[in-house]
């Protein structure tokens, strides 16, 4: 009651909000700061910065990267399109725009990505990835990607990165009032505003964002097919006299309009601080529905068969006609985060404690559910509630001695319990609706800074994590076999570390570099499953069923690079142009790595193998004065197993059923790449941008990979006076997101048509097969190009209306 009640408050008053720019074309205008732009901004550890270039310097002794959601304010665009600006991460939108989102870095897995909202873990036992799409940024300040090395005030040991969202710092007296729209009944609208409160200043922001993502795509299987001709498929299916039906094309439809595609968000912030002490609430409220697979439930060799995916209806020539059964899911979701801390300084050594709240629920329901009933098939619903505590302590020693320090201490404490139920009887079964973890860290860090050697900094780094609870010692599992699920590899305090390099070098550059051990236990998910389709990782038969525990992973990430910054030394029409970039070699080594090994009858997860993974990155800027900048970022990477890797059904590995072919890590791009161009216009008043954004092919299987994918964004920005800003523009220009296709590889990527048995290799003789069935078959091979399973939403165009006062 209290979250439907609190959602549509928060509903209620971003519509009005909306309302206000109904008929207007506008976003608050966002423009692009130049990289030498000031911004005031505290760091916890005593670090006071003036610049964004300085900031980014100071937060960590490795790679880090930073975006602000502000300078693209009212483009409609989320969390996931910001760090798709962001070399070596990759966002996969795994249904679709809107939907489930996770985040790769340096080609990890997205498991092994940490996420942290003003430092406090949002990552939970109970999932195998964070949802980005859940995370709201309208009242975020900016966006802190880590890659390689993660500073010491962060809990964990991530294998991938880690990246942490920074709220808005409550300030002055003032507020913001926003609405806009966009295609396929898109709305947006949000008010944020800001109080001095007891000696601190208080922060309250309200958002919506809703879409039914109603877009248009084509079946491109069904297109390449011509009607009333039956297909085979073109492998050993119809070999041997065996044939087998793909699918006769005389009255499915080719084009469709995506359903079940829809969301409604919504979500508050109260936060109230002051020069030692902070509070923070935030509610997110998410209503969705889920979309089915382009590929029409069945498995790639028949994924031209009975297509019906997001087909309303469709009749045959006799007049009878079909309403397909699309699977549709529903998902509720609401969640509470609480924080209070303290943080002060004195002389040189800084304190800071924080104590955490996290309360999440989620409901999904079967909205087209089958005839007949399993258990969990109509419905399910968990619940996950979380507190955690967290200390921190630096002290500075030493400012412009031979050798300055910055020690910097972090401790913290979480405890976790996620309780399950699902629909039907399942209480004579051995389910278990409870499950509990405790975690433990403790890590520190040595900042020294050598200036005998002209400020070369070197910072090691040390870790202590340990986790008890259910993630590794159980006695039971959600489908029913019991056993103990601790190894030794998962218990006692698991230690970590890293040391990192940088130094500055002549005018403007600068080196670095650094080497790290990580870690990560596996998740509630991941070793006791959903209870219906993933399972805990069980193997044998009869009498001699018993799971394998799931071991750890663990590994190595280093990186080593370069980057410049500075005056080009050019001018044009009398501006100055400035620079800089930086060049990155990474690579990571995972030893047990985690993935899903899928059959026909269910899902589990399973220690595959160890895999290796290199790549470089290559990020910058140009800025003429104040007419004009550009940034880019790109990111080439490829990995692979290096003893064989992951299993197919049946047991083979990829080595067995494809010789000779390279064992690639799965869902991750070969090449991202990112590039903006802001124009300024009348003193700034007017912004006009220009972004692409490209990622290259993404292997799902050793064979069949989804193909590459363009977009092209544009829009303009006006400033319209007394506070008022107004914007539009389109993203996916040219409406590349339902185009997107996948080549499957093999023997997937054609069908063939005939009237009769190819007897070339059939058992009984090619001269007796053609006897027994009239004669030699001629074949005609068509080549089948299929969709992406889920398809990215095209052309969209916004437009937004922004108040500040």
């Amino acid at each position: 009651m209290t979250q439907t009640f609190v959602a549509r408050a928060a509903s209620a008053v971003s519509r009005a909000a909306s309302a206000l720019a109904l008929g207007a074309l506008g976003i608050s205008v966002a423009f692009a700061q130049e990289a030498s732009d000031e911004d005031d901004v505290t760091l916890p550890k005593m670090v006071v910065t003036s610049t964004r270039k300085e900031l980014q310097d100071a937060l960590s002794p490795g790679v880090v990267s930073v975006v602000y959601p502000d300078d693209a304010k009212g483009e409609h665009k989320s969390l996931p399109e910001l760090l798709d600006r962001i070399p070596g991460v990759y966002v996969r939108r795994v249904a679709g725009t809107g939907q489930y989102t996770t985040a790769s870095i340096r080609g990890s897995a997205p498991s092994q990505v940490n996420i942290y909202i003003d430092g406090v873990p949002f990552n939970l036992a109970s999932e195998t990835a964070a949802d980005l799409s859940t995370i709201p940024i309208s009242n975020v300040e900016r966006v802190e990607v880590y890659r390689g090395t993660t500073p010491a005030r962060f809990s964990g040991a991530p294998l991938g990165g880690a990246i942490n969202i920074v709220t808005k710092k409550p300030e002055g007296l003032g507020g913001t009032v926003e609405a806009g729209v966009s295609s396929f009944v898109g709305r947006q609208g949000g008010a944020s505003a800001t109080a001095p409160l007891f000696g601190g200043t208080l922060l309250v922001g309200m958002n919506h964002d809703e879409s039914k993502g109603n877009f248009k795509w084509d079946s491109f299987p069904i297109s390449a097919l011509e009607n009333g001709i039956s297909y085979y498929a073109s492998g050993p299916d119809w070999r041997d006299g065996k044939l087998t039906t793909v699918t006769n094309n005389s009255d499915i439809p080719v084009e469709r309009t995506r359903r079940n595609n829809s969301y409604d968000k919504d979500d508050i912030l109260v936060k109230w601080q002051d020069d030692a002490f902070y509070a923070k609430w935030a509610y997110t409220y998410m209503d969705r529905y889920l979309p089915t697979s382009t590929w029409g439930g069945q498995t790639l060799n028949f994924g031209v068969a009975n297509n019906e995916a997001d087909v309303s209806y469709y009749c045959y020539d006799d007049g009878s006609c079909i309403t397909p059964r699309q699977n549709a899911t529903r998902q509720k979701q609401g969640q509470h985060d609480a924080v209070v801390g303290w943080n002060e300084s004195f002389g040189n050594l800084t304190l800071g404690l924080n104590l955490s709240m996290m309360n999440k629920s989620a409901h999904f329901e079967a909205t087209d559910p089958p005839g007949t009933f399993f258990v969990g098939q109509e419905w399910t619903k968990n619940h996950t509630r979380r507190y955690g505590a967290a200390a921190d302590a630096a002290y500075q020693l030493g400012d412009g001695w031979a050798v300055d320090q910055l020690l910097e201490l972090h401790g913290g404490f979480y405890r976790e319990t996620f309780h399950a139920d699902m629909s039907g009887d399942w209480t004579g079964t051995d389910f278990v609706d409870r499950l509990r973890r405790y975690k433990t860290d403790i890590q520190a860090q040595n900042t020294f800074t050598l200036n005998f050697l002209d400020g070369l900094q070197i910072t090691p780094l040390g870790r202590l994590e340990r986790m008890d609870g259910d993630t590794t010692v159980g006695t039971s599992n959600l489908v029913g076999v019991g056993s103990n699920l601790g190894t030794e590899a998962n218990s006692g305090w698991q230690p970590s570390g890293s040391i990192s390099a940088k130094k500055t070098i002549g005018e403007g550059w600068q080196v670095f570099g650094s080497w790290g051990s990580y870690s990560r236990y596996p998740n509630f998910y991941e070793i006791y499953g959903d209870g219906i389709w993933v399972r805990p990782n069980i193997e044998g038969s009869g009498n001699d069923v018993h799971i394998v525990p799931l071991s750890r992973e663990f590994g190595h990430n280093a990186d080593v690079g370069f980057g410049w910054d500075g005056d080009l030394g050019y001018t044009l029409l009398g501006k100055d142009l400035k620079g800089g970039f930086r060049a990155t070699y990474f690579e990571r080594k995972t030893k047990n790595e985690i993935t899903l090994y899928s059959s026909p009858v269910g899902a589990r997860y399973v220690n595959s193998g160890d895999t290796y993974t290199h790549g470089g990155e290559l990020e910058g800027y140009v800025v003429w004065g104040k007419r004009a900048d550009l940034q880019f970022a790109v990111t080439r990477q490829e990995g692979w197993y290096q003893n064989d890797g992951y299993r197919y059904y049946g047991g083979s590995t990829p080595g067995q059923r494809y010789p000779g072919l390279t064992n690639r890590t799965l869902n991750n791009p070969d090449l991202v790449a990112n590039l903006r161009l802001n124009l300024h216009w009348l003193d700034g008043d007017l912004v006009t941008f220009f972004e692409t954004k490209h990622t290259g092919r993404v292997f799902r299987t050793v064979t069949g990979f989804e193909r590459s994918l363009t977009t092209f964004d544009t829009g303009v920005h006006y400033a319209l006076g007394l506070g008022a800003k107004v914007s539009f523009g389109v993203n996916d220009l040219f409406n590349q997101g339902p185009k997107q296709s996948y080549y499957a590889g093999g023997t997937q990527s054609s069908v063939a048509s005939a009237s009769g048995y190819d007897c070339s290799h059939s058992p009984l003789g090619e001269a007796l097969c053609n006897l027994v069935n009239g004669g030699e078959t001629t074949w005609d091979y068509r080549p089948i190009t299929y969709n992406v399973q889920y398809p990215q939403q095209g052309r969209t165009v916004y437009a937004t209306l922004a108040w500040e006062f």
